[in-house]
């Protein structure tokens, strides 16, 4: 049977759309159609309440309704995804001298560098014989309909084999939508592109390859492939591109990905770390360190260090918050989101008041807060002993930031934005939710960090330079990531470099000369993979690196 759903889409211009949908059709599948995805943090399973509607006069959670009749639906704008059309990137040439000593590829004339993330997707197209000159498109990845992490999204296909085809579809979709936009930005037909560098965690690389990542659900948590074969768009599905050669980068092992190699060749902490030792053998009296890091953070917290020639590295199941999922107003670092949070005192008269500001990607009105706003938002807070050691808020009658707080179904929250100035109407606030869901976060990558340093027993100090990369990567401030402990406070600040997104512009260099792809493949082989669940001492270590230090 086919049923009528007439959509009612209550933005700031009301908008009416009715599809034509199949009995059995889940509603969210349906507004998707209808071209307004909607906000499915929890990946379908009813638990976040973002995507909350009326239906027949009837509040409803859409991804727990399925269209069984004609329907009349009201969607509040508090249920729809914010345009994630362009989510901010940004990468580095971090070869200050590589840079101008690429080898140039034979036979082909434009390529694009891709980075598939978990929630984000990015890429560039770049023409060979002249590096310099590049077009860069990013979007949010559409796999979000089915679940903000890549472990929801492998147990669906562990439930329904056919789920497998449909993520890789979509996926696919995505970077053919990509590859369109990009060549129409540099005026050349999409089948001008023969080549692709393609970076991205294991399981995103395995599904957009159409490989079953099934066996990552489970205990060992291996790969089924670590080496992927050079294929072309037309095996995988690709129509803007079906003769263009697809080369996607390595694992390091388990959930350590293409993305965290793509990363080592983009910072060189391998070839940094041999320097370093090198250094160490000829004057074994230096004092300096020689221990590298690098963490990419993003939905997986993936972290590598070299140390003594040696590449160890080691995933953790960070959690959607840093980049907006599971969070109360959170989002993508797209246009109108929270990006900066600082809070102030000044003293008028004897009386000392608080002030809060916030600024905004694009400087638009605010919508809600990505990561690196609340990242800041907490940091502010734990400085002015809002929140306490184990996150629990401290609403403190006699503090200067007492207007701040507001009861939300029950529970006390901070306002970051009054509904007056909020681009929706609706005020955006800061939950005791959010801030177990940052806990959650914060913790997976500190207990990371300390086991694999002391796997090598090594200290934090020990650490010559420290790389940050990721979505949102350049866009936090060290300072608060070591106030809430998502860094380590004994790294000083000026050994903390943030390089934006790491795997994209490792995929660039791979694209451009061969010689990094063939690197990428002996790094990938000869590196020590930990798996940290496996280690005694890691629910020890995790549960108390879910403290904020005082």
């Amino acid at each position: 049977m086919i049923y009528l759903v007439q959509f009612n889409f209550e933005t700031k211009v009301r908008t009416t759309k009715t599809v034509q949908v199949p009995s059995a059709t889940q509603l969210t599948a349906a507004a998707a159609e209808a071209g307004f995805p909607l906000r499915t943090d929890c990946g379908g399973a009813g638990t976040c309440g973002k995507c909350k509607i009326s239906v027949n006069g009837n509040e409803q959670l859409a991804c727990q309704t399925i269209v069984e009749s004609n329907l009349k639906v009201i969607v509040p704008e508090s249920a729809l995804r914010q345009n994630e059309k362009t989510v901010i990137i940004q990468t580095e040439s971090f070869l200050e001298t590589g840079q101008q000593n690429l080898i140039k590829r034979t036979g082909h004339h434009f390529g694009a560098a891709i980075d598939i993330g978990t929630t984000t997707l990015a890429a560039e197209l770049h023409q060979f014989n002249n590096p310099n000159t590049v077009w860069t498109v990013s979007r949010a990845n559409p796999q979000r309909n089915y679940g903000d992490d890549v472990i929801t999204r492998i147990q669906k296909v562990i439930e329904e084999p056919v789920f497998l085809a449909k993520l890789q579809k979509l996926i696919v979709n995505a970077v053919d939508e990509m590859l369109t936009e990009l060549a129409e930005k540099a005026g050349i037909n999409t089948t001008d592109i023969s080549l692709l560098s393609v970076a991205g965690n294991t399981v995103m690389e395995h599904l957009f390859l159409g490989i079953d990542p099934s066996p990552l659900g489970f205990a060992p948590f291996t790969a089924p492939v670590s080496e992927y074969p050079v294929c072309r768009g037309n095996d995988i599905g690709l129509k803007t591109v079906p003769d263009g050669i697809i080369e996607t980068l390595p694992i390091f092992g388990g959930f350590v990905g293409g993305d965290i190699v793509a990363g080592v060749i983009a910072t060189e902490i391998h070839r940094k770390s041999c320097e370093q030792q090198g250094k160490k053998q000829q004057c074994p009296q230096t004092t300096e360190p020689c221990a590298f890091f690098l963490i990419d953070i993003g939905t997986n917290g993936e972290l590598v260090l070299c140390y003594n020639g040696e590449i160890h590295t080691a995933a953790t199941a960070a959690g959607p918050a840093f980049e907006g999922g599971r969070i109360e107003h959170g989002m993508l670092a797209v246009s109108g989101a929270i990006n900066r949070v600082e809070l102030q005192t000044k003293e008028s008269e004897g009386i000392e008041t608080g002030e809060l500001i916030v600024s905004t990607i694009g400087n638009q009105p605010p919508k809600g807060i990505c990561g690196s706003g609340l990242i800041d938002a907490v940091s502010e807070l734990l400085r002015y002993g809002l929140i306490k050691p184990n996150g629990q808020f401290n609403v403190k009658a006699d503090s200067p930031f007492l207007r701040f707080w507001t009861m939300n179904n029950g529970k006390p929250s901070f306002v970051l934005v009054s509904e007056e100035v909020s681009d929706s109407g609706e005020a955006v606030l800061l939950t005791q939710r959010d801030i177990r869901q940052l806990q959650l976060a914060i913790g997976a990558i500190r207990a990371g960090i300390e086991l694999l340093l002391q796997q090598q027993k090594l200290q934090p100090e020990d650490i010559k330079t420290f790389y940050v990369g990721g979505g949102f990567g350049s866009f936090i401030r060290p300072e608060a990531a070591q106030r809430i402990g998502l860094l380590p406070r004994e790294v000083p600040l000026e050994r903390i470099r943030f390089c934006g997104n790491t795997s994209l512009a490792g995929a660039r260099f791979s694209l451009l000369d061969s010689r990094y792809r063939n690197e990428s493949l002996l790094l990938a082989q000869h590196a020590h993979h930990i798996e940290l669940a496996s280690l005694p001492n890691f629910a020890t270590v995790y549960t108390n690196a879910m403290f904020f230090a005082q």
